[in-house]
């Protein structure tokens, strides 16, 4: 079994990777996430806008995101990418950020009919000073040229690995499904 250890926390990769599939704005699209995360979307005590769907861990600290947003003009995929990174770093008021890698994601065989024809995934692995706490940051777009949408997925934690959160984001990149298309209009 695989241990990740940062910050004297040790987590089983094999059980955070135990990943259901969730269904979300109201079943137009799926994906799994962590079981460990619950859709505090719906929370009524916290306000979070319709094309957000946020996701925290009760007594761990780590949190994912997945947000529709309108496909950046950016015809690198890369430079998409980085590009929503850098907003999350605004929204996040980081005093300090470093984005360490960004990779394109090789498609799956099932992408295009889950995502649409010319669909595309990438990442950012970085981190972030909030609060003067270090986070580790993998942030994500799928890219769905069909809809004019680009799927941001944040997995975000001061306590875990980045390798972790890198696994996360790919398992809920590869399945990321549209359900409806009439979701995007």
């Amino acid at each position: 079994m695989g241990l990740a250890f940062h910050d004297r926390h040790f987590f089983s990769i094999e059980s955070f990777l135990d990943m259901p599939l969730c269904e979300l704005y109201g079943g137009a699209l799926s994906v799994v996430m962590p079981k460990d995360l619950q859709d505090i979307s719906n929370d009524p005590i916290r306000e979070i806008p319709d094309h957000q769907h946020v996701f925290m861990a009760m007594g761990v600290h780590y949190s994912a995101i997945i947000e529709l947003c309108e496909l950046y003009p950016e015809e690198n995929l890369s430079k998409a990418v980085l590009k929503h990174y850098e907003e999350l770093v605004k929204i996040n008021e980081a005093t300090s950020t470093e984005a360490m890698m960004v990779m394109e994601i090789a498609p799956t065989p099932d992408q295009a009919t889950r995502l649409g024809e010319d669909a595309a995934v990438a990442m950012c692995v970085g981190t972030q000073s909030i609060k003067g706490e270090v986070v580790t940051t993998v942030h994500g777009v799928c890219r769905m040229p069909r809809s004019n949408t680009d799927v941001v997925l944040s997995f975000m934690s001061p306590v875990m690995d980045r390798t972790v959160l890198m696994a996360a984001f790919k398992e809920a990149a590869a399945s990321i499904r549209v359900n409806d298309w009439a979701l995007f209009g």
